[in-house]
């Protein structure tokens, strides 16, 4: 899944990582170009649990997408890089 955030003054928020890692069934977090990229376990429950945090925090959703994990969210998840990063 990937979303975006901003503040309670429409800037761009940002984004304190850790509470929203120690999420029961979130798996990995990264950020690129300020969208933030989770990989998530049962998505039915981690998702209400992230906007929830994202509420406590005084943060507003911008962007909101999920989707299958792709071949390359694999190689990402098992080596930490993108093929494109040599």
């Amino acid at each position: 899944m990937e979303f975006a955030v901003t503040d309670a003054d429409a800037m761009r928020g940002q984004l304190d990582p850790e509470p929203v890692k120690e999420i029961p069934g979130v798996q990995s977090h990264r950020v690129d170009a300020g969208v933030h990229q989770l990989s998530v376990r049962d998505l039915h429950t981690t998702v209400p649990r992230i906007f929830s945090t994202l509420t406590r925090m005084g943060l507003h959703l911008s962007e909101f997408r999920t989707h299958s994990a792709s071949l390359e969210d694999v190689f990402v998840g098992l080596t930490g890089r993108n093929l494109r990063d040599e």
